[in-house]
Formats: C-alpha cells, sequence, structure tokens
C-alpha cells in the first residue's frame, strides 16, 4: 500500500501555500509576478512550512504563531529552486516547466531575487520581540548556508568528492532549512532551551535522511510515482550519496566505467549497468542505512518532548517521510 501523506501536512500545507501566494501576490509588475507564482502555483506538499506549525505547537505554542517564519521559509526554499534550477539547466519542475525555461534566465533571476525578499517581508509580522529578532537572524545564517551548499554541490561537477563530503554539502543545503524551521518555530513557541534543541536536532537529522532518500528513489523509485525516468541522476552526472557509495567500492576497470558513464552520454544500457553495481556492490543499502539512522535519530529526539498531539503528529510525518515513494 502506498505511504498516504499524514492528514495534517496536508492540512497545513493547504493552509499555508495560501498564505505564501497572498505573499508572491504583492509583486506589482506583472511578468515577474507570474514568474515568482509558477512553482507555489504548481503545488508541492509544502512540508517545512508544515513541520514549522507542527513544532510551535509541540513547543506549547499555537501552530498560527510560526505562520511568518513557514511562509518564509518556503519563499527561501522556492528562491532556492528557481536559481537552481537555472544553474542547473532543468527544463522542468513539480510537473510544469521552469521558471527559466518559461521566462529566460533574466527574469528567472529576479523572480528568485524577489522571492528572497519577500522571505524577509514576511518576517516583519512576527512580535518586535527577542525572539523574533532572533529568528530572521537565523533565517539570513540559513539562507546564506544555502547559498554555499549549493555552491559545494557546483563544485562536484568537476570534482570526484567522497560520501562524507556529500554529507557536508546536504547538511548545508538541505539539512539546515528543516532544522531553521523546527528551531525556530520551537522558539516562537516556547523558552524552554531543551525543546527547541530538541526540535533543531529533530530537524536537521530529518533533512539528512530526506536527502539521502531521496538519492535513493531517483535509482530503485517508480518512475510514474516519480515523474522521471529511472536513474535520471545518472543520466544527468549528479554525485548522490549512493552513487558516491558505490564509486567508493569499484576499483580499476569498473571504476572507469562507471566514471566515463557519470561524465558522459549515459545510455539506457549504461544505466542499467550502474544499477546493478549499485545493488551488486551493497551501495543501496549502506545508503538506505545511512538514511535510516538519521531517522532514527529524528525519532529519538521526538520521544523526549512531552507528549502531545503535535507531537504525535510530527511522529506520523517521520514515519511517512521513512516510507515515502516519492
Amino acid at each position: 500500500m502506498r505511504p498516504t501523506l499524514p492528514e495534517r501536512v496536508r492540512r497545513e500545507g493547504t493552509r499555508l501555500a495560501k498564505h505564501v501566494q497572498q505573499l508572491v501576490r504583492r509583486i506589482e509588475e506583472p511578468t515577474l509576478r507570474e514568474a515568482a507564482l509558477q512553482y507555489p502555483e504548481a503545488g508541492g506538499k509544502l512540508l517545512r512550512p508544515a513541520l514549522a506549525a507542527m513544532s510551535c505547537e509541540a513547543a506549547g505554542g499555537e501552530p498560527t504563531m510560526a505562520d511568518p517564519l513557514a511562509a518564509s521559509v518556503e519563499l527561501v526554499h522556492t528562491f532556492s529552486l528557481v536559481h537552481d534550477d537555472l544553474m542547473d539547466g532543468d527544463e522542468m519542475r513539480r510537473g510544469v516547466p521552469s521558471v527559466h525555461a518559461d521566462h529566460g534566465e533574466s527574469t528567472s533571476i529576479l523572480a528568485g531575487d524577489a522571492l528572497f525578499a519577500l522571505a524577509f517581508e514576511a518576517l516583519g509580522d512576527l512580535p518586535e520581540t527577542p525572539p523574533g529578532v532572533e529568528v530572521v537572524g537565523d533565517v539570513a545564517r540559513t539562507a546564506r548556508t544555502l547559498c554555499e551548499g549549493q555552491r559545494l554541490d557546483m563544485s562536484f561537477e568537476e570534482d570526484r568528492p567522497d560520501v562524507d563530503r556529500y554529507e557536508s554539502m546536504i547538511e548545508k543545503k538541505t539539512a539546515v532549512l528543516f532544522a531553521c524551521a523546527t528551531r525556530n518555530a520551537a522558539l516562537l513557541g516556547a523558552s524552554d532551551e531543551h525543546v527547541v534543541d530538541t526540535l533543531s536536532r529533530f530537524g536537521w537529522t530529518l533533512g539528512m535522511g530526506f536527502q539521502i532518500q531521496d538519492d535513493l528513489l531517483d535509482l530503485v523509485g517508480d518512475p510514474e510515482d516519480l515523474g522521471k525516468p529511472q536513474g535520471s541522476d545518472v543520466v544527468a552526472g549528479k554525485k548522490t550519496h549512493p552513487l558516491l557509495a558505490t564509486r567508493q567500492r569499484l576499483e580499476g576497470e569498473p571504476r572507469a566505467r562507471f566514471d566515463a558513464i557519470l561524465t558522459g552520454e549515459a545510455s539506457r544500457e549504461d544505466v542499467e549497468w550502474v544499477l546493478h553495481v549499485a545493488e551488486d556492490t551493497g551501495a543501496l543499502e549502506a545508503s538506505r542505512q545511512r538514511a535510516a539512522g538519521f531517522f532514527d535519530q529524528s525519532q529519538q529526539a521526538l520521544t523526549t518532548l512531552p507528549e502531545s498531539p503535535a507531537r504525535e503528529d510530527l511522529l506520523e510525518t517521520l514515519a511517512w517521510l521513512r516510507e515515502r515513494d516519492r
């Protein structure tokens, strides 16, 4: 049976999507507004904003107290997607043409910039108290760290990183935004340092597991569920966790062939060979275990929080993420 999106995530995502789109519609110039709305209107689960709402409640606050943060986090995420798609040359996102494919490079850069600015405009609705000021600073640091992560990711195109360096990259590019959402939502919901630290750790480990699992799904997921061919990362020559784990297990001619496939024009036969050696060398299982280890840490963090409906919602979300197939 296919894992079902938890009702709480669906409900919070739907509510916060409307808030995000209202913010983007503040852009007055029509073409720029259309470009900036392209991804928000295309849908998505809005997982990070939903995690912020649930974390705020788990910390003792009302979930709506985190709305400015939740919207800001989603806008930072969307800005990064717009610019990443341009840098990577990706033509599709969420089933629609990428912003640069539809509107050109210059407008896509401006759209990303506008989304980034709106992320901080959204934070203007936070109370002018110490937690609110602290949240603004942390979101800014997180956005800067995301840029560092993207630069590291780009450097891998001309480099052959190992798994440890890859994990350092996804910490900056993925995990920090999850942690930003959960940590700052907890800060807005409670002053208890233990709760804030616990939800920060939960978000960070969840983000690490999420990205490694995402890498795995490209190799082992159902193409119909993913909306792209199996092994698309192989064809694109991307350095992902299971692919780097595979390379580390190869020597001699097999490693040379593997490197040639990731740097050249991969045929379907090449992709099938990579999938075979990834499974045969134990690389896929190693990546599965690594993702599971991070998810285990996420669960351990949540179990130290006081029991509450919001904590149960977070645990249900974690269980869904462990089993998701797209």
